[in-house]
């Protein structure tokens, strides 16, 4: 193996190291694992969580996701704790592959491809459909939106077969993630470039696709522990809509479009130029998908209006169409950042400067559309559009007059200081750690307890933490906030949540005698220290919670 090929699957593995472990991170329990956790742990152990909502409520019919996780702590004998995050990395790493591949497409030498490759793995969040472009978590979406990149990268470079592949996987991991690159496969098939790789494989790759899709239904027919099926074409009624309102926001384009239409206007006329700066670089596969996937993401607004506000269908809900306007941003930071690269090639260094000022606006401040104008910062603003500015000049001035040997060690020192300095300057959190060292005490107690003992935390309100205690401790939860966001998938889990959640946490907490909650099926409830019960006796207590027995 040659020394550069080396250089660069070090540098790969390096970037994202620093994606994973520095910026923007990776989390555990902290947001949707709590919900996935408990419909494995089911899956793995049925005797586990019998009465807990989410887990006997699984929505992983449509993805091998459960399989996957199931199969890989079968064969290290490890747990899910420990699989699923080595999963997410492998897959976070096969999507770095995959946009080095897109920056070695338009025609880049490995060194400003693994500069790009860099900035994007800086990532964003994208306000309003409530995504990432590298998800914290090890959940569907985080490890199908990987090799969608993948499959890009190697259908750009003349490997549709490869690419095909991983976009059947990717399909077979979170169908509602895929949708769009599946659209743009598809119309390569139907209208195929003037090439020969493609007059020799087009219809290779439609097989390999129809495949994934054949497959996916066989294996949703066999789906294990699944009560309620999902119901794709139900329409919302009145008090399932005003849930999902409640509860999925993010799925409503009505209820944040006005607050974020502008940044996403940017995005979208970043992107669109930059493809035509990149005319001569890009081969037509790459600018189809360029164009393609941007002109996607934006009309999937009207499509997600057009299912779930205007004709009040699940599926809206369900896939989530609005979700695609992460490629809007996703081909707004690549093209820029491109762009940028072509411009110190060409020697237009104010021009550079400009595009890598855009494509590190995006990971450097989320409103994005206010680091535009300069004028108006003050503050901690005018710290991030410092910050932008000065990694923009340094960028442009080391591809433009670092040369020779010190190029390698002054680009890859400059792309491993912003997964610092970003955090830094702009005073990001960290990634949320839930499981404190007083909840695992406490789950650790919880798993001496009956299987089937049912635990409230009647004082939690939307807090978070009741849920990693469930996956933690494995004992069933009455109702928390964080499994509302199930409403979703299944109309009478809805109904149900809806049920308790109304009737215990919606109400501010004042202490109630322990039979009432016993009334409930609840056999033990949690309170913080501070509201330790008049009188009672609990059956376990460390410095942050007390925990009683109901009967």
């Amino acid at each position: 193996m040659r020394f550069s090929t080396l250089l660069v699957a070090a540098s790969l593995i390096a970037i994202n190291c620093l994606g994973y472990f520095v910026f923007p991170g990776h989390s555990y329990l902290g947001s949707d694992t709590q919900i996935y956790l408990p419909m494995l742990e089911r899956i793995w152990d049925p005797s586990l969580l019998g009465k807990d909502l989410i887990a006997v409520n699984p929505h992983v019919s449509y993805t091998i996701y459960d399989e996957l996780a199931v199969f890989t702590r079968t064969v290290t004998g490890m747990g899910f704790d420990r699989v699923l995050p080595a999963i997410h990395f492998l897959f976070r790493l096969a999507g770095i592959y995959g946009i080095f591949l897109i920056f070695k497409a338009w025609a880049f030498h490995s060194i400003p491809s693994l500069f790009g490759t860099a900035i994007f793995a800086l990532g964003s969040f994208v306000h309003g459909p409530s995504v990432m472009i590298w998800e914290l978590e090890p959940v569907p979406r985080s490890m199908a939106l990987p090799l969608l990149w993948l499959a890009i990268g190697w259908i750009a470079n003349d490997r549709p077969r490869l690419g095909a592949a991983a976009a059947g996987l990717a399909l077979l991991i979170h169908a509602p993630t895929v949708w769009p690159v599946w659209l743009m496969i598809a119309l390569l098939v139907l209208f195929p470039p003037v090439s020969a790789v493609w007059n020799r494989n087009r219809w290779i790759v439609a097989a390999i696709l129809i495949a994934s899709l054949v497959l996916l239904f066989v294996l949703s027919r066999l789906q294990p522990g699944e009560r309620e099926k999902q119901q794709f074409f139900l329409h919302l009624d009145a008090n399932l809509e005003s849930l999902q309102r409640l509860r999925a926001s993010y799925n409503w384009i009505e209820l944040w479009i006005a607050l974020w239409w502008k940044k996403y206007l940017l995005l979208f006329v970043v992107s669109l130029y930059s493809a035509s700066k990149l005319k001569v670089l890009a081969p037509p596969v790459l600018r189809r998908f360029h164009i393609g996937l941007t002109l996607i993401g934006a009309a999937s607004l009207m499509l997600s209006y057009l299912t779930l506000e205007a004709g009040k269908w699940a599926i809206g809900s369900q896939l989530q169409f609005g979700r695609a306007l992460l490629f809007v941003m996703a081909w707004a930071v690549l093209g820029a950042t491109a762009a940028a690269i072509r411009a110190t090639q060409k020697r237009q260094v104010l021009s550079a400067l400009a595009w890598f000022f855009l494509a590190y606006a995006v990971p450097t401040h989320a409103q994005t559309l206010e680091m535009y104008l300069p004028w108006s910062a003050s503050g901690p603003m005018a710290k991030k559009v410092a910050l932008t500015l000065a990694l923009a000049l340094v960028a442009a001035a080391t591809l433009r007059w670092v040369k020779g040997h010190l190029a390698v060690p002054a680009l890859l020192a400059l792309a491993a200081g912003a997964f610092w300095a970003i955090p830094y300057v702009t005073q990001a959190p960290p990634p949320p750690v839930l499981l404190t060292s007083e909840l695992k005490t406490l789950a650790t107690w919880a798993r001496q307890t009956d299987k089937e003992s049912v635990f409230h935390f009647p004082d939690a309100g939307k807090d978070l933490y009741p849920g990693a205690f469930r996956a933690e401790s494995l004992r069933a939860i009455y109702v928390d906030w964080k499994s509302g966001g199930q409403v979703n998938f299944h109309k009478g889990l809805a109904d149900e949540w809806w049920t308790r959640w109304s009737s215990t946490l919606a109400k501010p907490y004042i202490a109630q005698p322990l039979q009432a909650y016993e009334l409930l099926g609840v056999d033990y409830i949690v309170l913080r220290s501070k509201n330790r019960l008049v009188g009672g006796n609990p059956a376990f207590e460390n410095s942050a919670y007390l925990v009683y027995a109901t009967h």
